[in-house]
């Protein structure tokens, strides 16, 4: 990793403690002003769909057959376990079955703005296969897919109140770790499939959405521009691409769920 990468996730860091530290301290420093509320917020019923800056398939495959294909998708639909978690540890499978879902506790504010901030836990399953990303079976050899996990600790900011029924919008910021396995058919010398392990830590994302809701039941809209430009894989299983093992994921993620709010 070089240099200005570090310091830019170093920098997103420090600003957002720097902007949770003076937005605490303008909230006490007003009597009165202090938080006036605590909400709970979770997603469920979630769907999510990546679209990558540069495809990843055809970053790792250099053909040109993949260039500008499909993205990854994911949605709380897809339950159970996935085949290229064969060789994942126990632990890792017992998270990796669960759907995609979200959860935030935050506080309401007598500010101008924000009029709401919150931190919580986001979780992604994103699945995408050679075939998926064309709509049509590829002249490629070996035929492969790949799963990846996105968790994540969000930071969001409402422009107004976060639990009054109706409409809001917010913007934020998360970290998280990406990690994930590319499975690709039939490509040992045996005929069997074999698994490529990926991941990254320190994900950086910028986060824009809204929301509308009832008391208690909502729908939110989330997009995330992710920051994920050195992701490593163990080893590049495709011909001629054995020394290219450090892949740019960097793209859009978006989600749409439903909630379910707590005050």
């Amino acid at each position: 990793m070089t240099p200005p990468r570090i310091a830019h996730k170093i920098g997103l860091v420090v600003l957002l403690g720097a902007l949770l530290g003076l937005l605490s301290d303008a909230a006490w420093a007003q009597e009165g002003a202090g938080p006036i509320g605590k909400f709970v917020k979770f997603q469920f019923g979630a769907f999510d769909q990546y679209s990558y800056s540069d495809h990843v398939f055809f970053q790792l495959t250099n053909s040109r057959q993949f260039e500008g294909a499909l993205g990854a998708t994911g949605s709380s639909l897809d339950l159970g376990t996935v085949e290229s978690d064969a060789e994942t540890n126990v632990l890792e499978k017992g998270i990796h079955i669960l759907p995609p879902l979200g959860w935030e506790v935050g506080w309401k504010f007598d500010l101008t703005f924000p009029k709401g901030i919150s931190v919580g836990l986001d979780y992604s399953h994103l699945s995408l296969s050679d075939a998926e990303s064309l709509d049509r079976i590829p002249n490629f050899n070996p035929r492969f897919e790949m799963d990846f996990y996105y968790l994540a600790v969000p930071v969001r900011f409402y422009a107004t109140d976060p639990t009054a029924p109706g409409f809001t919008y917010f913007f934020g910021f998360s970290l998280g770790r990406l990690n994930g396995v590319l499975l690709t058919r039939n490509s040992s010398a045996a005929g069997k499939d074999e698994y490529w392990p990926f991941k990254m830590s320190a994900v950086g994302a910028t986060r824009i959405g809204f929301e509308t809701s009832g008391e208690t039941l909502g729908f939110r809209y989330e997009l995330m521009l992710m920051n994920a430009r050195e992701v490593k894989f163990r080893d590049n299983p495709f011909t001629g691409q054995n020394g290219k093992t450090s892949i740019d994921f960097s793209g859009t993620l978006v989600r749409i769920s439903l909630l379910v709010k707590f005050e």
